[in-house]
Parts: structure tokens; sequence; C-alpha cells
């Protein structure tokens, strides 16, 4: 079967080593600030499709928040997703191509918690919320993905009264959600859930339990298969999953290998079976602040706070199939600035959010390029 990630694969490897060179690259926009000043804003989260519409999402004072931007144009106005008298966290968000939007958060409401799920159409309004498992125990790390046809998935964590298991439903655009499965065996903890969906309806899951990384397939509606065991203890962590659009699947996980760490990688055929593992990295520390977005086509960003001039700034290089560009600054100095994440589609635009202090507050900040 065919494969599109290649280069993709081969430029993940580079960006793990840090083996950078000058190149050429596009220009950063100007730092926008999205939240509003008067209150930190937090966990920040965002989308970008190929046709350059991006979603952010993002914690401000316990409340879901989203902007949305035409890439070349401006932000939107933020606007709420979740309730005020709620207490919000961990929002993800996802966006297709045609402008469809799903974004999914944690809440808690007194002594409980759920998982909630609201959707938009580019350009419209979000829809209000609904609940995608029974208001009760602990729930955490809600992860979403959509693709072409509307069709999305979600996964989650949440408590039996004894351990966490991996939950997931799924969504016809416009519809309802289905009723919420577990994917994950009880009798020991799951953590750390990734999930990755193509045009075909094909989903792939990742997670850890028992510090073993766990992953199970399916087909859009159809019964997720049987559970695979794709890593070796002890100490993994921070997994990572794409899927492309013939359903090749890469995981990807950090584990320790004596007294360092290295990236590894498992991949499958999608009804195939999973393969065993190999080095991405050679077994040197890898750099935690860093945070990488890459495309099918082999580019590349990837983005990093360090201190320099007295305070924390956000750098960026990018990848253009062929070079590394020069480096970047893209946070102003005076105030820190830190968590920076980055996305990139499929057209080479790339998009950086971070949060940086107003000198009261944390105010999330966004700039974008074409690589």
């Amino acid at each position: 079967m065919r494969s599109c990630n290649k280069g993709l694969f081969g430029s993940l490897f580079f960006l793990l080593i840090f083996s950078f060179r000058a190149g050429l690259s596009g220009v950063w926009s100007t730092p926008v600030d999205l939240s509003a000043a008067g209150a930190d804003a937090a966990e920040p989260k965002a989308a970008l499709n190929d046709a350059g519409q991006a979603v952010a999402v993002w914690v401000r004072g316990g409340v879901v928040q989203a902007a949305t931007l035409s890439f070349g144009g401006s932000w939107s106005a933020a606007v709420d997703l979740s309730s005020q008298g709620d207490l919000s966290s961990e929002p993800q968000v996802a966006l297709n191509a045609s402008g469809q939007a799903v974004a999914v958060w944690t809440r808690i409401s007194g002594a409980n918690a759920d998982i909630l799920a609201a959707t938009l159409v580019f350009g419209g309004s979000w829809t209000a919320p609904v609940s995608l498992t029974s208001l009760g125990t602990a729930v955490n790390s809600p992860r979403v993905a959509i693709n072409a046809s509307g069709q999305a998935a979600a996964l989650w964590c949440k408590s039996d009264g004894s351990y966490f298991l991996v939950e997931a439903a799924t969504l016809l655009f416009g519809g309802g959600w289905s009723a919420a499965e577990a994917l994950s065996s009880t009798g020991g903890n799951a953590s750390a859930p990734a999930l990755a969906f193509n045009d075909a309806g094909q989903t792939a899951a990742v997670w850890i339990r028992e510090d073993v990384v766990q992953a199970r397939t399916s087909t859009f509606g159809g019964a997720w298969g049987s559970g695979a065991n794709l890593s070796k203890k002890p100490a993994v962590s921070s997994t990572f999953l794409l899927m492309d659009p013939y359903g090749n699947v890469r995981a990807s996980w950090r584990r320790a290998v004596g007294e360092k760490t290295a990236y590894e990688m498992g991949t499958l055929v999608f009804g195939g079976s999973w393969t065993a593992p190999i080095f991405l990295t050679s077994t040197e520390r890898p750099m935690d602040y860093v945070r990488i977005a890459f495309n099918y086509s082999g580019g590349a960003v990837v983005v990093w706070n360090k201190a320099m001039w007295g305070n924390e700034l956000i750098f960026a290089l990018t990848y253009d199939y062929s070079a590394w560009s020069d480096l970047a600054v893209l946070s102003q100095p005076g105030q820190n600035a830190v968590g920076p994440l980055a996305a990139l589609n499929n057209a080479g635009q790339t998009l950086a959010l971070w949060l940086r202090s107003n000198g009261s507050h944390q105010i999330l900040q966004a700039a974008a390029k074409p690589i």
C-alpha cells in the first residue's frame, strides 16, 4: 500500500535530533492578542485546515473560549463555549477542510465531572455544548478529530471507580454523539490518549496503560478491533499519533532507555499488524519544551521558549520541504512568554500560539506565516 509520509517522518527524525540548517522562510505576522486583559489565559490549543482557516481555544477564568481566523485575515472576537458557573479545562479542537469544527473539554460542576462538546460551521455560531459522558465520576484528557465528511471522534479518560479507562464516541456532523465505549481494559489505569482519523473514516487510538503504549483501530461506526501492546517498559510518555489518507498509522512515544530517554515509533497498515517499535532518535535526552507540527508533504514547524534578554521568549523554525528557515523570535521582549504550540496545514501555512504576560495576567497571543 502506498504511503505519502516518507518525507514527513524524515522531517520528524531531523526535528527530534535537532539538526537544524539555515534556509529560506516566509515572514511571521505581528503577534496579536486573542484573549482579553483582566484574567489569565491558559491551556491554548489550535487547529488549521488547508484552506487557511484556523480555530483557537483556551481557558480564561474557568471558561473555555474560542476565536477563528481566515489565513491572512483578522481573528474574530473571543466567544464563550462553556458556562460561567462551571469550572472548565483541557480544551481541544479539530477543524476540517470545509470549516466544520469540533471542540471538547472537561467540565467540573460541584463534585461531578463530564466531557462536553460543541460544533461550529466556520463563519457561523458555536452550538450549545452537549455532554459525552454522564455527569459523575472523574474524567480527564479529552481528544478530538474530524474528517472531510464531517465525521468526528472523541477520546477521554474516565474513572470506573477504581481505574481510569479510555472511552470513545463518534459524531456525524449535525447529528448526535454515539454512546461512550470503553477501549482500554479495567484493572489498570490508562492515560495520555491520542487520536487520529482520516477521510475514509478509519480511526486509530493509542494510550498508556500500566506503563505500556496500547492501541486499537476501527472504521467509523464500526466495532473497535482488538488491542495491541506497542511499547516496552519503563517510563513511557508523550504519545503522538498520525494517520495518512491511505490508513497508514504512525504512533510515537518517549521511553526511558537506561538513564536517558528516546523517541520510539510503531507503524501500522490499516487492517494489518503493528510493527515492532524502532528508535526515531538516539538515546540522548530530548528537549522537553519543544512543540512540533508537520504535514503530509514533509513541511514542519518547531517552536519553543527560552530565556534571552532577561525574559522567556518564543522561538520558531520552519522546514520548507528542503531546508530549515532562519531562526525567528515570535514574542516581544519585556515580559515572559511561555507554553508555545504550533499548527501546520498541507498548504504550508503555519500558526503559532503562546502565553505572554502583560505584567498582571497571561494573554494568549498568535502569529502566522507561510513556510
